[in-house]
């Protein structure tokens, strides 16, 4: 499972072992526009839709504000996470993941990594389920408890086929 960068994190490793057996990328970018001011003030107010108020029981709109503000450019070491996210080619990268199940995860009103980001990479994927959530924010996708007992489902049932087909497994016995 991997979120935002963390997913072009996921499909990196699982283009470099074949132990990984299934994938789950939630509102990852395929590539980053800078994060400006006005993507911050439009994230936040879609997080007062109504599916999302839920999410402040962990933290006020300011402590999202500055938490997402302290990222200061995604400057990590010398690379920008911006260079690091075109250097790791994620659309290249999961098109190899050949039969592997894939499930994208993303908000339809997430503004720092839009949608559209979501259907390139399911277009670049074999077997990828395309998940969108009506609302959902970069901010409150994976927040939101709907969204996680979905995941939680389609990681059941994929890893659990994927088991069975190993060979020596007790599923395939």
């Amino acid at each position: 499972i991997g979120v935002s960068f963390g997913g072009n994190q996921v499909v990196w490793l699982a283009a470099h072992d074949p132990r990984v057996n299934a994938v789950v990328l939630i509102s990852t970018p395929v590539s980053l526009k800078p994060v400006r001011r006005q993507t911050i003030l439009r994230e936040g107010a879609a997080m007062l839709l109504p599916a999302n108020l839920r999410v402040f029981r962990w933290g006020s709109a300011g402590d999202f504000y500055w938490g997402w503000r302290s990222m200061k450019g995604y400057a990590a070491g010398p690379e920008t996470l911006y260079r690091m996210i075109d250097r790791l080619d994620t659309r290249r990268l999961i098109a190899g993941l050949g039969d592997r199940p894939i499930l994208l995860a993303h908000g339809r009103a997430d503004v720092a990594v839009p949608f559209d980001n979501a259907r390139i990479l399911a277009a670049a994927a074999p077997r990828a389920s395309l998940f969108p959530v009506t609302h959902g924010t970069h901010l409150t996708l994976i927040l939101r408890p709907e969204v996680v007992t979905r995941i939680a489902d389609w990681l059941a049932v994929h890893l659990s086929e994927t088991a069975a087909a190993q060979p020596g497994s007790q599923a395939a016995v």
